[in-house]
């Protein structure tokens, strides 16, 4: 049998409630004492206070120890905050907000609230851009720098008694161009640029990128991987090349030189050692390209109908392996040559009229 007993003092500003079912006693003080309703426990001492706030006419709700479980958290419906020289007062938890003159607008300082408050702020017109200008009011964003709230989104702020702290949320993340976000680094004295998006609205990385597996795009037929501008100012003959390693050894690479110009000239592919030279160009008679100086190794060029295999050394030599009637290793006239031009291996139209010529060369640099 459990038995209930209601006590209540009406002298007195305390009302006391207790139940007991012979193995445990709950007693509780609900206690009137100014602007404050308490209710305390008599075994754990846990307080539960509403607090009537006269100066903010607010109620506030305070907890001495204990924990408060609130299954559903329901704010006032929002209300529209207009900025007027950067600045809006605030009634209550939620508002929407909009420019001044319905303009997109800085929001310099917000009046109102203690510390402790939230605030949710949300636009409430996607097309203009609220602005939080960061430290010259009284709001902080958190990487201190201005914050455009999203179109979609919103903003939350908390008030610690000096300043509205702002966590910032949406879609959007808040960097400027061109403004690398950074990282704290290994040891902790200093910082890592980690990626930004520069003027061409294309992302940069600061520092070298540790990944996994790399996934392309499902049907992506013709991609493009990485891409190396090349300007006039590297002299001509520069190498510019990327490539892969595996544990620190070259296995592939891809690259050309620089031409002195801003273009680039002897395109080629590095396979462990082995260089493969490639070209199609067309060659107007009397017209040459030359190729590499300084490296060995062996080759074939097409041209009209006319080919030829050749082998070379670093020092110029060449050899003709087999080819057709009107191919050489000499500068012949009505040939398609391939000889040593005095700065390197060149290839040369000599048919009488203006040809495209295939060349393809394998070599190394001994």
């Amino acid at each position: 049998m459990k038995k209930i007993l209601i006590v209540l003092l009406l002298a007195m500003t305390t009302f006391i409630f207790a139940g007991n079912d012979y193995t445990t006693q709950e007693v509780f003080n609900l206690v009137l004492d100014s602007n404050t309703l308490g209710i305390h426990g008599y075994t754990t001492q846990d307080v539960l206070n509403l607090v009537y706030d006269s100066t903010n006419e607010a109620l506030k709700v305070t907890v001495n120890g204990g924990d408060v479980e609130v299954g559903t958290l329901n704010f006032t419906d929002a209300t529209e905050l207009t900025i007027a020289t950067g600045v809006v007062t605030i009634t209550q938890s939620v508002h929407t907000i909009d420019g001044e003159t319905d303009a997109d607008d800085d929001l310099v300082t917000i009046s109102g609230g203690v510390e402790g408050d939230f605030l949710i702020l949300y636009p409430e017109n996607a097309a203009r851009n609220i602005t939080l200008i960061n430290s010259t009011g009284n709001i902080l964003t958190s990487n201190g720098l201005d914050y455009t709230i999203p179109d979609d989104g919103m903003v939350m702020l908390y008030h610690n008694g000096t300043d509205w702290l702002a966590f910032t949320g949406g879609s959007t993340f808040p960097m400027p161009n061109d403004t690398y976000a950074t990282w704290v680094d290994n040891a902790g004295t200093g910082t890592v640029n980690a990626f930004k998006v520069n003027t061409s609205d294309e992302i940069d990385l600061g520092a070298p990128l540790n990944a996994g597996n790399l996934q392309l795009t499902a049907d992506g037929e013709t991609m493009t991987l990485a891409d190396m501008a090349v300007s006039d100012t590297p002299a001509a003959g520069t190498d510019m090349s990327a490539g892969f390693k595996i544990d620190a050894n070259d296995i592939f690479r891809y690259g050309t030189e620089a031409d002195g110009s801003g273009g680039i000239q002897n395109e080629y592919a590095y396979i462990n050692g082995a260089f493969i030279y490639g070209n199609a160009v067309t060659l107007a008679d009397d017209a040459e390209l030359a190729i590499k100086t300084g490296v060995a190794g062996f080759g074939q060029v097409f041209a009209n109908d006319e080919t030829m295999h050749f082998w070379f050394t670093s020092a110029g030599v060449l050899t003709k392996i087999s080819g057709t009637a009107n191919t050489d290793v000499a500068d012949t006239d009505t040939d398609l040559c391939v000889y040593d031009a005095g700065a390197g291996i060149s290839v040369k139209n000599r048919l009488g009229a203006s040809y495209k010529v295939l060349i393809k060369i394998t070599y190394m640099t001994p």
